[in-house]
């Protein structure tokens, strides 16, 4: 059981380790890739990384709604590393990492994204376990069918 709780942390920390650790790459005119330094600060806004790239990757051209009901432009995560979080409400293994989940989305909040989806049931049952477990503070979006009950639309460019 420990296990369990302690596994959202160590994900989180060895994403950030082999995603956000060093310098950031970026093309070139040229074509190669070439190392970037992050702002003085430290740490670089998702605006300041599609600056200096130049678009936004493949991957993160999506949108999708919360749990609440907000619009959620997966683009806003480029330049910082992201942890995906796939959880049920009905799933007991999701209800005991939720509060350890919202323990690293707090402790890594500013350097990484901790993102929520949630699927396989019904809107109230997603809101109830946010707010059953506490993970609140970070964006969790609805994907009520799952991914499998999607149609054969790309899923970078469907809407969740």
């Amino acid at each position: 059981m420990r296990a369990r709780l302690i596994l959202p942390g160590l994900l989180a920390a060895t994403a950030l380790t082999l995603v956000g650790c060093g310098a950031e790459k970026s093309a070139s005119s040229s074509g190669t890739a070439e190392e970037t330094s992050p702002t003085a600060s430290g740490s670089s806004s998702p605006a300041q990384a599609r600056a200096s790239t130049g678009a936004v990757p493949e991957t993160l051209r999506f949108t999708g709604t919360t749990v609440d009901g907000k619009p959620f432009d997966a683009a806003m995560l480029a330049g910082k590393p992201t942890v995906l979080w796939f959880w049920a409400p009905w799933c007991p293994t999701c209800k005991a990492q939720g509060p350890e989940t919202a323990k690293v989305a707090d402790r890594f909040q500013g350097q990484a994204h901790v993102i929520g989806v949630a699927g396989l049931d019904k809107t109230k049952a997603m809101k109830d376990f946010v707010a059953d477990t506490g993970v609140g503070a970070f964006p969790n979006l609805s994907d009520e069918p799952g991914i499998s009950g999607r149609s054969s639309r790309s899923p970078s460019r469907a809407s969740t």
